[in-house]
């Protein structure tokens, strides 16, 4: 399948598209609103601008796809392959990014509020000022990544692993961290108020014996 066909298809009514091959697609400003993509190879495929909203790309290989301002809203990726992809400026509220792969992923101003990344791989991921204001984010890895200005408001982070990430001037308030990893993570001005630090691990290394924070870290 090409990118005319499963345009010409998806005109026509067709929504089923799983395990399409279409790599390196250009599907740029496109409209696929509810289409079945799950296991598609669409390694480096170009999404730019496109409509995607509840499109399902569970389990698809999205390796170094560009989404950048992309809407997906809603979509199934559940253990999706988004390493190196870009989805900047991305709208992907109430999402669902259950153990997806994004690692060294771009997220910059993406709109990730509600979605779920239980589980997920964000190590080196760049999500500045990203929005993920009560997002659910229990397990997840966000090694040494790019968090400066991030909202997090209200979010959970149980058991997070946050070693390493820049959290400099993000907001966390009424965020849920108990047994957050946060070793050597960096957290100039950052908004912990109202938020659940309990059984923390703080970046020097010490255990937070405190259940609620109403300061800023400085």
């Amino acid at each position: 399948m090409d990118t005319d066909e499963l345009l010409a298809r998806y005109s026509a009514g067709e929504r089923d598209f799983r395990e399409a091959v279409l790599d390196q697609a250009k599907l740029c400003d496109v409209e696929l609103v509810g289409a079945d993509l799950s296991r598609a190879d669409l390694r480096g495929a170009d999404f730019k601008g496109a409509n995607l909203k509840g499109v399902n790309l569970s389990h698809a290989n999205l390796l170094g796809a560009d989404f950048r301002q992309a809407n997906l809203n809603v979509a199934q990726l559940c253990r999706a392959n988004l390493r190196t992809a870009d989805l900047s400026e991305a709208s992907l509220q109430e999402a669902d990014l259950t153990e997806a792969d994004l690692q060294q992923a771009a997220l910059k101003k993406a709109d990730l509020s509600q979605s779920s990344l239980r589980e997920a791989l964000l190590n080196q991921a760049s999500l500045l000022m990203a929005n993920l204001s009560r997002a659910n984010l229990p397990w997840t890895v966000l090694y040494e990544a790019d968090l400066q200005g991030a909202n997090f408001q209200q979010a959970v982070l149980f058991m997070a692993d946050l070693r390493r990430a820049d959290l400099s001037g993000a907001n966390l308030r009424g965020a849920y961290l108990p047994g957050a990893y946060l070793l050597e993570a960096t957290l100039n001005e950052v908004n912990f108020r109202e938020a659940d630090l309990k059984g923390a691990i703080m970046p020097d290394g010490s255990i937070n014996r405190i259940s609620r924070s109403v300061s800023v870290y400085v």
